[in-house]
């Protein structure tokens, strides 16, 4: 007598197995990614602050493009929206570092970590608070939130670097004071003299040799990430 077994129940539990992991798959929400910029590990907090603020950038191109961006997984005129807002986030990201890096090196930060600015702000926001309890005069926003005071810190790191004499890149010629006033004289200066102005203009190179030398770092900065993986994290937050 021939016995047959019936497959059946394991190939339904197998059945049940696959569609759970699908469905988990599709319900969990990808894990954050590994992610460096310039030896600097970016945490999730980190990453997504820079998402959001990317976002925003990324809306207002749109708005300015006459695009009402309403669907981050529709691609519109100006590329895919999702992916301008990673390439964006990154772009800040290393923004900020090469910042940050420069200002180590010339003295004016002791560490350019985003763990380091955070404890900053918590001193800054103490400082201001126990002022204010005091009855001080406190100029500018009771305390900062962290977007605020890494605009604050790194405008203030720009001055810092265009305003201090020991930078080589602030030293500026006579023949270079000349050549910028009369470049810029009609659009910025008028009938104001070269003498009348020279410290504005002369600021004004300064400005712009430090920008060229974030560019710079920024270009030469290392950036190590899945992309394809961090896109699908971001495109989450999105949606």
């Amino acid at each position: 007598m021939t016995t047959t077994k019936n497959h059946r129940p394991w190939l339904l539990l197998c059945i049940a197995a696959l569609a759970l992991a699908v469905l988990t798959a599709i319900l969990l929400p990808s894990p954050f990614p590994e992610l460096e910029v310039g030896g600097f590990r970016i945490s999730q907090e980190e990453y997504l602050r820079a998402m959001y603020r990317a976002r925003n950038d990324v809306l207002s191109d749109h708005a300015a493009a006459g695009i009402s961006l309403t669907d981050w997984s529709a691609e519109t005129a100006l590329g895919d929206p999702c992916m301008l807002v990673t390439e964006r986030a990154i772009e800040l990201l290393t923004e900020y570092y090469a910042v940050g890096t420069l200002a180590v090196e010339r003295g004016y930060l002791a560490d350019a970590s985003y763990d380091a600015m955070l404890r900053d702000l918590e001193a800054v926001n103490q400082k201001r608070q126990e002022a204010l309890d005091a009855g001080a005069v406190v100029t500018g926003f009771p305390s900062f939130s962290t977007e605020d005071y890494i605009t604050y810190r790194t405008s203030s790191l720009g001055l810092q670097f265009c305003n201090d004499p020991g930078n080589p890149e602030n030293q500026v010629s006579p023949g270079e004071l000349r050549e910028r006033y009369e470049t810029d004289r009609e659009r910025l200066y008028g009938q104001a003299s070269l003498e009348e102005v020279a410290s504005v203009v002369a600021q004004s190179i300064r400005a712009s040799r430090y920008d060229a030398l974030i560019a710079e770092r920024m270009e030469a900065m290392e950036i190590s990430a899945d992309l394809q993986s961090l896109y699908r994290f971001t495109a989450e937050q999105l949606h």
